[in-house]
């Protein structure tokens, strides 16, 4: 080999050393906030809850609760010739498959956990002591509601009420007994807070 081919070489490997450092690959976000960085202000903590109502459209703004619920009762009806999967829910007959079902309760637990991270990093948050109190009950009250929908509609659900890591992802169905008594607690702890 000649020696300009061991210098093109010997600078290539170089560059190639220096363009692979940690920082090149560890890059902040900059459209968005890291939790670790959020929930640490009043102004936050009404953000965040204002993001726990957005979700929460989408348990209703789909309509899949309303057919699950109204939908399959006397006071509505299901069109016979519509989705095959509204018409499952209509005659009680939905699989685990059931796209409908699928999404509502995913929907619904996104609406737990983003108001689980409200309730759990509210009490740390700094500034308006009753703007945070407020977002706390109103987060609180939200998981209320979504808890009521859940065991409304299938009993037994597992109760989720702490930000969990990916380890703690499955829990299995708590009974109707111990879900209710949590949305009446939920809901006496957001009338002491709101109120």
């Amino acid at each position: 080999m000649s020696t300009a081919r061991i210098g093109v070489l010997t600078l290539a490997t170089m560059l190639m050393s220096i363009s692979c450092s940690e920082d090149f690959l560890n890059v902040v976000p900059q459209d968005r906030i890291d939790k670790t960085n959020f929930y640490k202000t009043a102004d936050q903590m009404l953000t965040a809850v204002n993001g726990v109502y957005a979700v929460q459209r989408n348990d209703f703004g789909n309509l899949n609760v309303f057919v699950m619920r109204e939908g399959r009762s006397d006071n509505g009806q299901q069109n016979p010739n519509g989705q095959s999967e509204q018409i499952s829910l209509d005659s009680f007959n939905e699989t685990a498959g059931n796209l409908l079902v699928l999404d509502a309760w995913t929907n619904m637990y996104n609406t737990i956990s983003l108001a689980n991270a409200v309730i759990q990093n509210g009490p740390n948050a700094e500034g308006n002591p009753a703007l945070v109190a407020r977002t706390i009950g109103e987060a609180k009250f939200i998981r209320a509601l979504t808890y009521f929908n859940l065991v409304v509609l299938w009993g037994d659900v597992p109760l989720r009420t702490t930000i969990t890591d990916v380890q703690d992802a499955t829990l299995p169905r708590s009974p109707k007994a111990d879900v209710y008594a949590q949305i009446v607690t939920d809901l006496n702890d957001a009338i002491g807070q709101i109120g």
